[in-house]
């Protein structure tokens, strides 16, 4: 026999052993193997990890509760505790309402979405803030938001992906945080696009949502960008500021507080359109 084949019945040899012994190992109880799971089990097992994660590290890092970070000057009278407070002081809007407009398209980022920056996109978070403008107006409420994107990617994909472009629908805009982010000088360039975007599809009923104080940038950076959108939008400009209170991440906010926004909104454009 060569030498080649020898090594062959060798290793043949040694890896019949070592079945052996580890089968054994298996009866006896030494080694606990895994049972057969589902995609979706698994996809459930990685979630719950995910979310005792996040309850770990909300324990250490939350600062919601902390009215010092980020500074916001009108937080002692935010209107955001209870969100089904909000909610319950509108029953007599759930039923779809007859109005001079066809229904509200939301447009915006992850803030849009109602994300609490938990690592996780929360596309389906019924507290997003065009979800809650839904339950307390009696309006059909439709909402499109890109966790992450800046203003153009945002209206290229709502374009591309075939969103709501009629003229009948008022349109709420809640875009730029992302863009202000790399700088508080893309303001101008944000309400380009926005107006772009407006005149193209032939729009004249809208609302722009100013941006906020997220935990990330120069605190101070929203005044000049909220003050340049109210003198651009005029009437058509709702400050936000009196109803941020933000998450642990200090830049996506609590439930709460998307649902005072959306009923900030709600306000608004009943004042504006639905006379």
């Amino acid at each position: 026999m060569s030498k080649k084949n020898i090594v062959y019945v060798l290793i043949a040899v040694f890896t019949t052993i070592l079945t052996i012994i580890y089968a054994a190992a298996i009866r006896s109880g030494e080694i606990q193997t895994t049972p057969d799971i589902s995609a979706e089990e698994i996809s459930e097992n990685i979630a719950e990890e995910d979310s005792e994660n996040n309850t770990e590290k909300d324990s250490e890092e939350i600062v919601s509760t902390d009215d010092s970070y980020p500074y916001n000057p009108d937080r002692d009278n935010l209107d955001c505790t209870d969100s089904e407070a909000i909610k319950s002081r509108h029953t007599d809007n759930h039923e779809y309402k007859t109005t001079d407009f066809s229904g509200v398209v939301w447009i915006g980022d992850s803030l849009t979405q109602g994300s609490l920056g938990d690592n996780n996109f929360n596309k389906n978070n019924p507290q997003a803030p065009w979800r809650v403008l839904g339950d307390i107006s009696g309006w059909e409420v439709w909402g499109a938001g890109f966790y992450g994107y800046n203003t153009s990617d945002i209206l290229w994909a709502y374009s591309e992906y075939n969103g709501i472009r009629d003229p009948g629908y008022i349109y709420v805009f809640w875009v730029g945080s992302n863009d202000f982010r790399e700088s508080p000088d893309n303001v101008d360039s944000v309400i380009e696009q926005t107006d772009s975007f407006i005149t193209n599809n032939s729009i004249d009923k809208y609302l722009i949502l100013g941006t906020t104080n997220r935990g990330d940038m120069d605190p101070n950076a929203y005044i000049g960008i909220n003050r340049r959108l109210s003198e651009r939008y005029g009437d058509r400009y709702l400050d936000i500021m009196p109803y941020i209170k933000y998450g642990y991440d200090g830049v996506h906010l609590t439930e709460n507080s998307y649902a005072a926004i959306a009923e900030a909104v709600y306000q608004k454009l009943t004042q504006l359109y639905d006379k």
